[in-house]
C-alpha cells in the first residue's frame, strides 16, 4: 500500500463519526406488584449529556422508575442496562438525588461531601481537593465547617448534590429534589443545577412534578400515565431545549414555550390521549 492510500484511509477513518452507546438504558420495562401491573412497555435511553424530565400525576410510576433505573428494585419484565451491561442492584456510577438529602448528621459539610471519595479509599490529598473543588461549586465553601443541623434546607441539597457529583456518577438520578424547599430556595437550586450541568457535561434524570422545572432544565421530557392494558406508561416524549436558549428569567415569556407548557397541561388531564412517541 503506497503511502498516498493509506493517508486515504486515515482521513476516513477520521472523518467516521463514532456512534456512542447510552450511559442508561431501559429496555421494555415492565413492572408488577401482587400480580397488579404498574409499570409496561417502558423503553428510552440517556445518552451522554441528556437531561430528562419526567412528568406525570401522583401514581403513574414515576417514583419506581427512578426506583429501577436506580437497581433498588428489580423489574417484572425487560432490563435496565449501565454502558451496555444489565444492572441488577444499586451501582456506585448511578448517582440518586432524593427530595430529603440524607446527610450524616454529626459530619460537617466537607466531610460529608468527601464521604464517598473516602469510601474508595483514595488519598487524602485527592479527596480534600475533591470536596472543596464541589463546595466551591455550589456555593458551599464558606460553609465546609458546618454541620447539617446549622444548615437550611437549600444548603444540605447543595451540600448532597456536592457529594453526588463528587463521585463521578455516569448518571444522576433525581426524584423531586427541590419539592420540599421554599419558592426562593427552589428557584435558587434549579438554577444552581442548570449550570452545574453545563459545567461537569453530566447526565440528568429528573422526576418532577412542575411543569416549569421540566421545561426550563430539561433537553426531553417524559410524559408518564397510570398504567393502560395496551399501551405503554410514557404516553409522549418531547424534545425541548429552552434550557439551551434563554436564562431562566426569559423563558417563560417565549411564545414556544408557553404553547409546549398548555399542550403538557392538557396531555396530563387529558382522560383520552393520543399517544406519540
Amino acid at each position: 500500500m503506497n503511502m498516498h492510500n493509506e493517508d486515504n484511509i486515515m482521513r476516513d477513518s477520521q472523518s467516521t463519526p463514532r456512534i456512542e452507546a447510552p450511559v442508561l438504558e431501559a429496555r421494555n420495562i415492565g413492572l408488577s406488584y401482587a400480580d397488579k401491573p404498574v409499570l409496561q412497555g417502558i423503553d428510552f435511553a440517556l445518552n451522554q449529556g441528556d437531561f430528562v424530565a419526567v412528568l406525570g400525576d401522583s401514581g403513574c410510576g414515576k417514583s419506581s422508575l427512578l426506583q429501577l433505573l436506580a437497581g433498588f428494585l428489580r423489574p417484572t419484565s425487560g432490563e435496565v442496562l449501565l454502558d451496555g451491561t444489565p444492572m441488577h442492584a444499586p451501582n456506585a456510577h448511578v448517582g440518586v438525588v432524593f427530595q430529603k438529602p440524607p446527610l450524616y448528621p454529626w459530619l460537617t459539610l466537607f466531610d460529608n461531601v468527601a464521604f464517598g471519595l473516602r469510601l474508595q479509599k483514595l488519598p487524602a490529598a485527592v479527596c480534600s481537593e475533591q470536596a472543596n473543588r464541589f463546595l466551591r461549586a455550589v456555593g458551599l465553601a464558606e460553609s465546609a465547617s458546618l454541620y447539617p443541623y446549622q444548615c437550611s434546607g437549600g444548603m444540605c441539597q447543595k451540600a448532597f448534590l456536592a457529594r453526588t457529583l463528587c463521585c463521578n456518577p455516569r448518571v444522576i438520578l433525581a426524584d423531586e429534589p427541590f419539592s420540599a424547599l421554599d419558592a426562593f430556595s427552589k428557584a435558587s437550586l434549579q438554577k444552581l443545577l442548570r449550570e452545574l450541568w453545563f459545567e461537569f457535561k453530566s447526565t440528568i434524570f429528573l422526576i418532577t412534578h412542575d411543569i416549569d422545572e421540566a421545561l426550563k432544565l430539561a433537553t426531553r421530557i417524559l410524559l408518564l400515565k397510570p398504567f393502560s392494558a395496551h399501551r405503554s406508561n410514557i404516553v409522549q416524549n418531547v424534545a425541548v431545549d429552552f434550557t439551551s436558549r434563554f436564562e431562566n428569567d426569559d423563558m417563560e415569556r417565549d411564545r414556544d414555550y408557553m404553547d409546549i407548557k398548555q399542550s403538557l397541561l392538557h396531555a396530563i388531564h387529558s382522560r383520552d390521549l393520543e399517544y406519540r412517541i
